[in-house]
Parts: C-alpha cells; sequence; structure tokens
C-alpha cells in the first residue's frame, strides 16, 4: 500500500519538461526477467505461511482495502491512524487522474518460519509487484517532454530497466521487488507488514522484541 501511495503522489506534481529527452518513440518496452526463488520443498509451517500469504497477495491484486487492512500487522495503526489510511487509500483508488489498471504481485522467496519460546512466529518474504498505469487527465503530462519528465521520476526511483511507459496509450509499468514480515502473536491470525524504510522507523516500537533480533 505504501507502493500505490507513493505512485499517487508522484502523479499529482505538475507537468513539467526534463532537459534530456529519454523517450524517443510512442512504445518502450523494458522488460526485466525475475527468477523466481521459492523453494521447491516447504515445511509444515511454511506452507501455512504460504496459504495465509497468497490470500493476502490476492487481495493486493484485487485492490481489496477492507482485506488489506484487516491482515494487516494491528500494532502498525497505533502510529498510523488506520481508518484516515484506509479512505485515503479509498480516494486514490476512485482518483479521476489515474487508474490502477494492474497489479500483480508474485512470490519471490518465503523463508524460514521461526517460532520463539512465548509461541510468537514469524517469516520474511520477498515478493514482486508490477503495476500497470494509464493517466486519465489529459491536462496532466500531456506533451512529450512532460511524460519525459515523469519517466525520469519513476527510472530514478526503480530504475530503468523497471520501467517502461507506452506514449500513446499513456501507460506505465512499473515493477519492484518488495519484502513483507509475516507474524502470529500466540493464537492470533497471521498479519502482513511491509518492510520499507518508512516503516522500519517504526518497527521497534511496535515489534516484539524477539522479532527484531531475526530482522535482516
Amino acid at each position: 500500500m505504501r507502493y500505490l501511495i507513493l505512485i499517487f503522489s508522484l502523479f499529482i506534481f505538475s507537468a513539467c519538461s526534463s532537459n534530456k529527452p529519454k523517450i524517443e518513440d510512442n512504445n518502450i518496452t523494458t522488460k526485466r526477467e525475475v527468477e523466481t526463488q521459492v523453494e521447491n520443498r516447504l515445511d509444515v509451517r511454511q506452507r501455512i505461511v504460504e496459504k495465509e500469504l497468497n490470500i493476502y497477495l490476492q487481495a493486493l491484486n484485487n485492490f481489496d482495502i477492507d482485506a488489506i487492512v484487516d491482515m494487516t500487522y494491528p500494532k502498525l495503526f497505533t502510529v498510523i491512524d488506520g481508518e484516515i489510511f484506509k479512505r485515503y487509500l479509498t480516494t486514490m483508488m476512485n482518483s479521476k487522474d489515474i487508474l490502477l489498471k494492474k497489479y500483480k504481485t508474485t512470490t519471490l522467496k518465503l523463508g524460514k518460519v521461526t517460532k520463539f519460546s512465548n509461541g510468537t512466529q514469524f517469516a520474511q518474504v520477498t515478493y514482486r509487484a508490477e503495476a500497470k498505469i494509464i493517466l486519465l487527465n489529459k491536462k496532466l503530462y500531456r506533451t512529450e517532454k512532460s511524460m519525459n519528465f515523469l519517466y525520469d521520476v519513476f527510472i530514478h526511483k526503480y530504475g530503468r530497466e523497471n520501467v517502461s511507459i507506452d506514449l500513446k496509450s499513456r501507460t506505465l509499468t512499473i515493477i519492484e521487488n518488495k519484502k513483507l514480515v509475516v507474524l502470529k502473536v500466540g493464537d492470533e491470525k497471521w498479519k502482513f507488514l511491509e518492510d520499507n524504510p518508512e516503516y522500519r522507523r517504526y518497527f521497534p516500537h511496535i515489534l516484539p522484541n524477539e522479532v527484531l533480533k531475526y530482522l535482516k
């Protein structure tokens, strides 16, 4: 969800140009192949986590905001207002300026499940997210130069090999490898927490100490 918020915030910039145009035709199709690293043989605990993970990732794919919030590690919302977060995402999804046409996720690696003596369990996950975004508002980035500026912003953030743009259809495709902390406290359900620099600053305040020691 942080990923989607970032995309939305970048699109609210007013259109402007770049000094060195990098877009020369109407269809740039930069692609990146990512080798799936999920182990063929998962142990019992990993298979349980895998089932819950697939449900969570499917909620992301379907833009199911209620399900995403419900499966998010609840202590995150002690430092971030959950209702405001949810309303913001809903507003973003109904934006008249952009359309998130597709959001596809693929699990790359499911790490070992660690269980502590107090019953807490956790694992770390790496997954690939591919977003396809259509610019609906033709008043924004209406020239090739302004589209080139937008392209520059995204390749600076995600890398040239992970961004492609189609000027004719005004469509951007962005690929990013992302991380999750998957956590189960006692008899509660498995919960998910995005692992990124912005959320990491909250980790000491919301994650159990035993988990913090194991985080890579």
